[in-house]
């Protein structure tokens, strides 16, 4: 199996179009297809991704909570990524909001989304 570009740890920068501002993460992506992101909404959210072509779909899940912490939903990020060269990707997809059994519903979350990501190198000491 080759190995793909993708593979590794990626700061990035997201953006939903709702959203009056954009909002940082982490992407790992797992040779064995999960895929990890952390972002700074302070959401640890596991997914799955596979390499199509000259893109690399992405599928994760995100928990919504009310403000006593109790989970209210859920929103399914669906992305479509492009390697810019060996260190850069950027990409954009849709979020959509789900009620704990799983049906549509309206979140503050939902619509477009952008990404552009810029791999972790090792730095030396």
């Amino acid at each position: 199996m080759q190995t793909q570009p993708i593979i590794g740890v990626w700061q990035t920068a997201i953006k939903i179009d709702c959203m009056l501002q954009g909002f940082e993460g982490l992407y790992t992506f797992f040779a064995d297809g999960n895929f990890l992101e952390i972002n700074s909404f302070k959401e640890t959210n596991s997914g799955v991704w596979q390499h199509n072509g000259d893109h690399y779909p992405v599928t994760f899940w995100s928990y919504l909570f009310d403000d006593s912490g109790q989970a209210t939903g859920k929103v399914k990020v669906r992305l479509a990524l492009q390697m810019v060269d060996a260190n850069h990707f950027t990409g954009h997809g849709v979020t959509n909001a789900y009620d704990l059994a799983g049906q549509p519903t309206v979140s503050p979350f939902d619509g477009p989304v952008t990404v552009s990501g810029t791999r972790v190198e090792v730095e030396l000491l």
